[in-house]
């Protein structure tokens, strides 16, 4: 009974959709039938000669109708342009889009209809967005060059990152000669994420005025230059002019904790963090120091029990600095190796780890190394290190007179007096000229920042899905700058505001042409309050929740009204994320 049951409604249902089916008209049972619209052979080719990717695919539609092709390209929609051949054989679309516009990790994907209403998104066989560097071959790109001081050597780094996920070879090249070449290394995996290479030069074979570039290549042979061959070199000094100096590590125990110790000192004035790395543990301790002169030096120390971690002689650690202005400061011991805890002696006694009689911190404090022996006499004037140190002098100064350091001026001891407070009053000025050279500073930085904003919304505002993912970049960049105190509040506030006011406007304008030329019929008063919405430059989520009623109820075509809640709810989530 029950099989005749379910047989019975079979027959009734397969005569419904007969019914149904002879309904509806034969014209859309056919389009249901045939698909009418295929799109395939899709491609991007980059023209390197106008400096655009060329987009294309192929149009076919079994009833010979012409129609539109579409690309949509990071959510934003472009009309191609008709190629080649016919809608029964086969159409060819293009599009070329400026290559500023294009990341590696572009996502796009196609849409077609015809005069008769049908249509077809066209996406990759799982259903997902093609993505733009399964096609191109991205330049690998290099980012962020930065050098270190790190005792005998300096630290050359740079970012290096391939859309195609391509391995790539980095190197360092100095003084702008090819045979002067240095390749670089990397310990991190992911180069579509970006890898930091670097390699370590010995002090002796770099100056402050040492010229340095990069060039990379990837697995497909295609090279990177920073900066590009056509613009200056970098210059040593422009990055370690100014960062903080770490000199006089020092180690000894106290019962069973030990203590560590380190000068700080830094050219602009910088108070900064300072910080233990114990290689053992893979651990970094924050330092501090109750001194307040970053001219003269702070003394940064820390105690460590050994509830807190476990050193013992065999202990090696390396000491580091951050000035807080992008100054950063590394301090190892011999050949760039970690320091020893063994190696430092009793309290009382100075540290002498290259075993010349010179105190590594006198060493330090003079030559920036431990390069020297105690029988040189860079200053060339009779005396050597060893005996420099003994007397107290600078190796570095050769002074005349009677051989002794200062003798030969014979001053009095009243234009002593007169010489030290003409050097006070030196030093007040220097520190006023750094305080007003720090200012200054934050005001070149604020407006370097405004100029950019405007940059930005001149450049992208035609796009503004785009514009609006560049200045919320931008606003990220001021709030880093603020916390590291690189602009001020006064100044923060001023460009907050200017972010948001281009927003406001990026999104105004959006409503003209992303909203306005899909919603043919967009009311004039659902438009205005829009407007109004965007004058603190967000969409909030009871804004949105309070709209969607009057969107609803407007005379707006179903379709229209829904792009309307598309567009508005992509903004309520954008602005949630911020």
């Amino acid at each position: 009974m029950r099989i005749y049951r379910v047989s019975v409604l079979a027959i009734i249902a397969i005569l419904m959709l007969s019914f149904y089916g002879l309904w509806l008209a034969p014209e859309e049972l056919m389009v249901k039938a045939q698909g009418v619209i295929t799109l395939e052979q899709e491609d991007v080719t980059y023209d390197d000669d106008s400096d655009v990717d060329i987009f294309e695919v192929f149009y076919k539609n079994d009833n010979g109708k012409d129609g539109s092709v579409f690309l949509i390209l990071d959510d934003y929609q472009y009309t191609m342009y008709y190629s080649t051949g016919s809608p029964s054989s086969g159409q060819k679309f293009e599009l070329n889009v400026d290559t500023s516009l294009i990341y590696g990790d572009s996502e796009f994907y196609f849409y077609a209809n015809d005069t008769d209403g049908n249509y077809l998104y066209y996406y990759d066989p799982y259903g997902d967005p093609f993505l733009v560097s399964d096609y191109v071959n991205f330049i690998p790109n290099l980012y962020d060059p930065e050098v270190y001081s790190t005792g005998a050597s300096y630290m050359f780094e740079v970012v290096y990152k391939d859309w195609n996920s391509d391995i790539g070879s980095v190197w360092l090249i100095l003084e702008d000669d090819w045979s002067n070449i240095w390749e670089m290394e990397t310990l991190d995996y992911d180069p579509y994420y970006g890898q930091t290479y670097s390699v370590y030069v010995p002090k002796s074979e770099v100056t402050y005025d040492t010229l340095f570039f990069f060039n990379a290549t990837d697995e497909q042979g295609a090279d990177r230059y920073l900066p590009e061959l056509w613009e200056p070199s970098y210059v040593v000094r422009d990055y370690v002019a100014n960062d903080p100096i770490l000199s006089n590590p020092y180690v000894y125990s106290e019962g069973s904790d030990w203590i560590f110790n380190v000068t700080y000192r830094d050219p602009d004035g910088d108070i900064g963090t300072v910080w233990l790395y114990i290689v053992e543990d893979d651990d970094i301790v924050q330092m501090t120091s109750s001194d307040a002169d970053p001219y003269k030096g702070m003394n940064y120390k820390i105690r460590i029990s050994p509830s807190e971690m476990t050193i013992d002689e065999d202990t090696t650690f390396y000491l580091g600095a951050d000035d807080g202005d992008e100054g950063l400061s590394l301090l190892s011991g011999t050949d760039d190796l970690p320091f020893k805890v063994g190696d430092f002696p009793e309290p009382g006694q100075p540290s002498d780890s290259d075993g010349d009689g010179l105190p590594d911190s006198w060493e330090q404090e003079h030559f920036g190394n431990l390069n020297q022996d105690a029988n040189d006499d860079p200053d060339n004037d009779g005396k050597t290190n060893l005996q420099e140190y003994q007397a107290g002098s600078d190796p570095n100064k050769k002074e005349g007179g009677d051989g002794d350091d200062g003798g030969g001026f014979g001053l009095e001891a009243g234009w002593a007096e007169v010489l030290v407070g003409v050097a006070a009053l030196v030093a007040l000025a220097v520190g006023s000229t750094y305080g007003m050279m720090r200012k200054k500073k934050k005001q070149s930085r604020f407006s370097e920042l405004l100029t950019e904003l405007d940059k930005i919304y001149r450049d992208f505002k035609m796009y503004p899905h785009r514009c609006e993912i560049e200045l919320e970049k931008m606003r990220a960049v001021t709030n880093e700058d603020l916390k590291r105190g690189i602009i001020d509040e006064n100044n923060y506030s001023i460009l907050k505001g200017r972010i948001d006011e281009l927003i406001r406007e990026v999104r105004s304008d959006a409503i003209q042409s992303e909203v306005k030329s899909e919603v043919k019929d967009l009311p004039k008063d659902i438009e205005l309050r829009i407007k109004d919405m965007l004058i603190d430059g967000k969409i909030s989520r009871d804004e949105y929740d309070k709209l969607l009623p009057i969107i609803k109820g407007s005379d707006m075509a179903s379709d229209d009204k829904e792009k309307m809640e598309k567009k508005l709810e992509s903004w309520v989530q954008d602005d949630q994320k911020q």
